[in-house]
């Protein structure tokens, strides 16, 4: 099931770059999540992560990226928009820390002989684990809000599937995904 959110969700961020007229920084977005979620089924289907760190990379300098961002919004939605991407991008380079006890040390075929989980690893993954689980709904509601649609059966269909309500089930699904996985990696 995870591994189908995760095609989905990048399937739908790589066809918004091809389909949809937006600016430099949602199109370097829409690529980072679709790369994301290119790891993240990697990662699910057990295969390892790149030797020569690659990957980590990307996903510290994305969430830096979203870092400057948080703090240099003027608040409100722009604010919210990026502290949970700020979130999923640590997510990604917590997983992928070797290291650290991340995904290689509890996922399918990524096992590492003698390496036990501490209490901090299971801080952080917890912590990861609430906040990406209390995005999820969040960017649920807002995707509601953003086509102004009732939570009613019958009601009308979104202008575009690439439109502000679109992304924000996008990143609903990916963030509760992220989630689950990092809760499999605490009770495993």
């Amino acid at each position: 099931m995870l591994e189908i959110a995760f095609v989905a969700a990048g399937g739908y961020c790589l066809l918004r770059c091809l389909a949809a007229r937006h600016g430099c920084p949602a199109m370097l977005e829409d690529l980072l999540h679709g790369g994301m979620c290119a790891a993240m089924v990697a990662m699910l289907a057990g295969v390892p992560a790149d030797p020569w760190g690659v990957q980590l990379t990307v996903f510290a300098v994305a969430g830096a990226w979203y870092a400057v961002r948080l703090v240099r919004s003027d608040g409100g939605s722009r604010r919210w928009a990026a502290w949970p991407q700020m979130v999923m991008m640590a997510a990604m380079c917590w997983m992928l820390l070797p290291d650290m006890g991340g995904a290689h040390a509890s996922m399918p075929g990524m096992d590492v002989p003698g390496r036990a989980s501490s209490a901090i690893t299971s801080a952080v993954t917890g912590s990861l684990v609430l906040l990406l689980g209390a995005a999820a709904p969040v960017w649920a509601l807002r995707s509601v809000a953003a086509n102004g649609v009732p939570v009613t059966p019958g009601a009308p269909a979104p202008r575009s599937p690439f439109g502000s309500a679109g992304v924000a089930v996008c990143q609903a699904v990916m963030a509760a995904a992220m989630a689950a996985v990092l809760a499999a990696m605490l009770v495993r």
